[in-house]
């Protein structure tokens, strides 16, 4: 379930609906589904990562295309490709360093670069017939998938499967929200419970450790609650 057409697919499918109607109104669940996801997920985008090895001059812009953060080859001395403009592209015949530009839906190289890393800045665009495929779609395509079909209860009236749906969605975007905060710090979260800040009890939430936040001095931790994760905490030695 990596595109637009392969998720309205596996929502009619998941339904178990076979009349055309329903078939015809997934577009709009998947609308009302980005909207709810709109409101609950912290990240807007994120910055996702290729390895990839590339043979000719150019290459498509990948999914949700949002911009370059860094190219670098993957060989021997890890050399970065730089940004050159297109004009400046077109006038350099024989580089000395590899370089690259953007024209349309490619990214237009001076020369193969082989194996690189490409980084890249990933947009949370709504699905459509053009725009086929985006960072949540393909990292997290349970949040898509349930939420529209959330989306089509007035068509399922009273569907006992409704409720389930609704449980793995509230997951899908729990676990979207830890992996934005995790990126954030800069390592991983730690499943934290009944534990007593400040005076206050949090039943659930998670820690990041010490090593990963960056803290010095008396910080042991930063606690942030799940699911909303809008508190955040410092625990101080002996506190």
């Amino acid at each position: 379930m990596e595109t637009y057409d392969e998720l309205k697919a596996a929502i009619v499918k998941t339904a178990n609906r076979s009349d055309g109607d329903f078939a015809l109104q997934t577009p709009r669940f998947i609308r009302l589904a980005e909207a709810r996801m709109r409101r609950d997920i912290r990240a807007r985008g994120e910055t996702q990562t290729l390895d990839i090895t590339i043979e000719e001059d150019s290459y498509p812009l990948p999914c949700g295309f949002d911009g370059i953060v860094s190219i670098n080859g993957r060989g021997a001395g890890n050399r970065s490709v730089n940004y050159v403009s297109s004009d400046t592209m077109d006038k350099t015949q024989y580089p000395a360093v590899n370089s690259y530009t953007i024209s349309g839906e490619d990214i237009y190289f001076s020369r193969a670069p082989g194996d690189i890393r490409l980084r890249y800045r990933a947009l949370f665009a709504p699905l459509s017939a053009r725009q086929r495929c985006n960072w949540i779609l393909s990292k997290h395509p349970d949040a898509y998938l349930y939420g529209a079909l959330i989306d089509s209860a007035p068509y399922l009236e009273d569907d006992p499967r409704l409720s389930t749906w609704a449980s793995l969605f509230n997951s899908a975007i729990e676990g979207i929200n830890k992996q934005a905060l995790a990126q954030q710090f800069g390592g991983p979260l730690l499943i934290q419970s009944d534990r007593v800040y400040d005076g206050y009890t949090r039943t659930r939430g998670v820690m990041i450790p010490e090593a990963d936040n960056g803290g010095g001095g008396d910080d042991v931790g930063v606690y942030i609650e799940a699911p909303d994760f809008l508190a955040v905490f410092e625990e101080a030695e002996g506190g």
